[in-house]
């Protein structure tokens, strides 16, 4: 199958929701001094998970500083731009985030996995010279 062009897009009210909504659905599931424990990961007490606009706040925070620490250990130039986005969205720095892509040589799904996986072992420089040419990836953060 061959994929011509794609777009994604994913707005931050969206991660915001998801992301305050599965720490709360998780901390439910918890005993108090569970809880407590484990909010102290957010900077969160259990009665601050209740103002749902500071705890996503605090949640989103944490998520980002996460990713900025495991950012100089991934591999791959969309892997890193993609998480460098989503860092920004966290931090309330942008609003949305969209992904296009577009085919180049009308490769198929499997050979652009394969080009996208063998350019995750170059340097971001040699890597977007090597993907230009057959798939074209591009990250906007607005």
């Amino acid at each position: 199958m061959i994929l011509e062009e794609f777009a994604l897009k994913v707005e931050n009210r969206a991660i915001s929701d998801v992301t305050y909504e599965s720490v709360k659905t998780f901390t439910d599931t918890l005993q108090k001094e569970e809880q407590a424990i484990f909010l102290k990961e957010f900077a969160l007490s259990p009665s601050e998970l209740n103002d749902k606009e500071k705890a996503s706040q605090a949640i989103n925070t944490a998520i980002a500083k996460r990713f900025e620490a495991d950012l100089p250990n991934t591999r791959g130039v969309v892997e890193k731009d993609l998480i460098r986005a989503m860092i920004q969205m966290l931090k309330g720095e942008v609003d949305e985030i969209t992904l296009e892509g577009k085919n180049q040589k009308e490769l198929s799904m499997v050979q652009v996995q394969n080009a996208l996986l063998q350019s995750s072992s170059m340097s971001d420089e040699e890597a977007r010279k090597f993907m230009d040419d057959k798939f074209k990836l591009e990250i906007e953060a607005d």
